[in-house]
C-alpha cells in the first residue's frame, strides 16, 4: 500500500515537471521547431552579452555574427547582425536559382 502511494506521488511530481511536458524535437511541427530554435538564439544572444564584457577588454568590439549547431542530423545557422551587401546578393541568387529549378511561377512567389 506504501509503495503505491509512492509510486502515485511520483507520477504527480513528473507531471508537474515542464521538463517532462517537452516533446522530443523531431516530434515536433515544422512551426514549432523553428520557434524553439529561435528562441535558442535569443536565450543564446541575451545571456552572452553580458559575459562578453567580462570577458574582453571594454575597448575590444565583439560582435556575435551567428550561431550554428546541430539537432537529430538537422543543422541550423541563426544570424544575429544584419547581412552585408554581398550575402544580399547571395540571398537573391539563390531565391532566383530555386525559382528555376523548381519551375515556380515569379506571379506565385
Amino acid at each position: 500500500m506504501f509503495g503505491l502511494q509512492l509510486q502515485q506521488i511520483k507520477e504527480i511530481r513528473e507531471a508537474k515537471n515542464p521538463i517532462c511536458r517537452l516533446k522530443p524535437f523531431d516530434d515536433l511541427s515544422e512551426s514549432t521547431q523553428k520557434s524553439r530554435v529561435k528562441k535558442l538564439g535569443t536565450m543564446v544572444y541575451t545571456n552572452l552579452q553580458p559575459e562578453i564584457k567580462s570577458i574582453f577588454h571594454d575597448n575590444d568590439q565583439v560582435i556575435l555574427n551567428q550561431l550554428a549547431f546541430t539537432i537529430n542530423d538537422i543543422s541550423f545557422k541563426i544570424l544575429f547582425n544584419k547581412p552585408e551587401k554581398a550575402s544580399e546578393d547571395l540571398r537573391i541568387q539563390s531565391i532566383v536559382q530555386a525559382m528555376d529549378c523548381t519551375h515556380i511561377s515569379r506571379s506565385a512567389y
